[in-house]
């Protein structure tokens, strides 16, 4: 099977990417050949596809409105509707190679032109669709530190008025318009099948009206925990794994450490004290739990290792709905139980009282009282811990993730 992966970046900076180049090496190890498609930047790695590229090294740079260049300004303003280069070379690269099947994660600057391209060159289309950017300008649905749906059902006005994109009304109104083009041209009815990794994000999708039920499937994503040695016992600490950031709602198990004064347990934020949220400090301060808060500072490698596998869980306390985060993955790999809002994709991921506990969102009451749980009964924290390494090794597993793509792709035409 030959099938182009078609994201606007090639190389590595978050999850997308993350996505990208192991799905990559899954493909290549189940004897499919994988073609890139992207856009032109300076960081890219190597390919011989690169030819096939979309624009020169800063065509794909992030569109900057505060940049006067009224070349670059149209041209940003532009590739928000169409980009015909992507188009062109899309179909040069189809006529070339004669693929199987196009998979695209994130379009951005390619545009839903790539779809078309491809339809018209009779390749079917899959769409993996990995955060809310079709239903919402911020992504996260989130405006204000409350959960927003007002885009949802294709009136983006709202955008516009809230100013949701980076604060300026110039770009909210830009992507407002972008959204309701494709919504009203149906530039996403070209894509064959969409992917999405929860559940939740299927449903919301079928509820915004953007895609029918029977188009859209579920994929979760994988981990290969082969190389990782699952670690049940534990020390007396809960971990918050993540950037600092509102959505991710540290501050709820802050809040929560704050009820447990009594208990030896500590919560480990990977971060530094210099870096952190200057509310989120104020909080501790004012608790008096300055020494139940550690905070791990930026942790990679051997020592992000040993940081999970000793950890008596992990928490994810977010307050927006999430998309299947690999921090989840991550904890089941290493045998550790989650507690998580029931939220979003996070109620699809956490199986409450089997691979971990969830509590109401913003409820820190319930947190401390799913860590004291945990604390208290060590041996039903280590069988959490085994079932959470069981799910890693059936559903999560990178053959279960390839087998699940090549029934959607059967079940639209695509060959073997």
């Amino acid at each position: 099977m030959k099938i182009i992966v078609a994201h606007y970046k090639f190389y590595f900076q978050g999850g997308p990417e993350r996505y990208l180049f192991k799905f990559m090496d899954l493909a290549r190890q189940n004897g499919a050949e994988v073609i890139p498609f992207s856009v032109n930047y300076p960081t890219n790695e190597e390919t011989e596809y690169g030819r096939f590229f979309v624009g020169d090294e800063n065509a794909g740079g992030n569109y900057d409105a505060g940049n006067r260049n009224l070349s670059y300004l149209a041209k940003g303003v532009w590739h928000e509707f169409h980009n015909r280069e992507a188009y062109r070379k899309m179909k040069a690269l189809i006529r070339e190679i004669k693929p199987d099947l196009l998979y695209v994660l994130i379009p951005g600057q390619l545009t839903p032109d790539i779809f078309r391209a491809a339809k018209e060159e009779g390749v079917p289309v899959i769409h993996r669709i990995s955060d809310f950017r079709l239903i919402c300008g911020k992504y996260n649905m989130m405006r204000e530190g409350e959960i927003c749906r007002e885009c949802m059902s294709g009136d983006y006005r709202p955008m516009i008025r809230h100013r949701c994109v980076k604060g300026s009304g110039a770009l909210s109104a830009l992507r407002a318009a972008s959204c309701a083009y494709h919504r009203a041209r149906r530039t996403y009815d070209a894509v064959d099948a969409v992917i999405t990794p929860p559940e939740f994000t299927k449903k919301l999708l079928v509820e915004s009206g953007f895609f029918p039920e029977d188009k859209v499937y579920v994929n979760p994503t994988f981990i290969d925990c082969t190389e990782i040695q699952p670690h049940y016992e534990s020390e007396d600490y809960v971990l918050c794994l993540g950037r600092f950031s509102e959505e991710k709602g540290f501050g709820y198990a802050v809040e929560a450490m704050g009820l447990l004064k009594e208990l030896p347990v500590t919560l480990a934020i990977t971060g530094t004290e210099e870096s952190c949220d200057p509310a989120l400090m104020a909080r501790i301060e004012e608790l008096g739990i300055r020494e139940k808060i550690r905070f791990a500072g930026f942790r990679k490698g051997k020592a992000l290792e040993d940081l999970i596998a000793n950890a008596m869980c992990v928490a994810c306390p977010a307050v927006w709905y999430e998309n299947l985060p690999n921090v989840i993955l991550e904890s089941y790999a290493y045998g550790k139980p989650v507690i998580a809002s029931d939220l979003g994709s996070l109620s699809d991921a956490v199986e409450d009282g089997k691979s971990g506990i969830l509590f109401e969102p913003r409820n820190s009451s319930q947190i401390a009282q799913a860590i004291r749980t945990l604390y208290e009964n060590p041996e039903k924290r280590m069988e959490m811990g085994r079932y959470a390494r069981e799910l890693c090794e059936k559903k999560y597993a990178p053959q279960a993730h390839w087998q699940r793509f090549l029934e959607i792709a059967r079940r639209i035409g695509v060959t073997e």
